[in-house]
């Protein structure tokens, strides 16, 4: 790991970063809000940065871990590095289902580099094999596509009239209320 991976490894590690993973390891499902007045891209883009990061410094844990063969470190940040994988692969577009089988991605290989590199004993490799079969899945791919398939839906049937027999048009003062960068006047209250 690098310097920088080193100082937000410390610094995450101050602010509770890894007790919060942890609690969320325990939890069969991890929601993620979104302010009702994002769009989906605006509301998507910083959360896929953190995310990335978060992954980022939970691999650099787990090989610094396994390197001093800290094998419950080890195996406690790979959880951290699969939390943040479901959290992202359950989400409801493409590009967070994405993110998350990388970070998924990114944990098996950083395993598979650890168990190559340090050439662990049968009970040690055992245990990460363990750790390895316990973690979960990213969610299937169906599930953003259909996901994405009902905004889409939603979206048209927001921008559009509908007199019942599928002759609506286009209603372009609803289209500005949706555009990203003309806001909206009024506050979109869901719940």
């Amino acid at each position: 790991p690098t310097e920088r991976e080193l100082t937000v490894l410390r610094k995450m590690s101050e602010r509770g970063v890894f007790d919060l993973l942890d609690r969320a390891a325990t939890m069969p499902r991890a929601l993620m809000p979104l302010d009702a007045d994002d769009t989906m891209f605006a509301a998507d883009t910083p959360d896929i940065r953190t995310m990335l990061q978060m992954s980022r410094v939970s691999a650099a844990r787990m090989r610094l871990a396994l390197a001093d063969h800290d094998i419950d470190g080890g195996v406690r940040a790979f959880e951290h590095l699969m939390v943040v994988s479901r959290a992202m692969s359950h989400q409801p577009t493409n590009i967070r289902w994405l993110v998350g089988v990388s970070i998924y991605c990114m944990g098996l290989a950083a395993m598979e580099s650890a168990v190559i590199d340090h050439q662990f004993n049968e009970a040690t490799c055992s245990r990460l094999l363990e750790a390895v079969r316990a973690a979960p899945a990213p969610a299937p791919a169906i599930s953003p596509l259909e996901s994405e398939r009902l905004i889409l839906l939603s979206t048209i049937q927001n921008l559009c009239s509908d007199d019942g027999n599928g002759a609506g048009y286009l209603l372009p003062h609803e289209m500005i209320k949706m555009s990203p960068t003309t806001g909206t006047s009024e506050k979109t209250n869901i719940g």
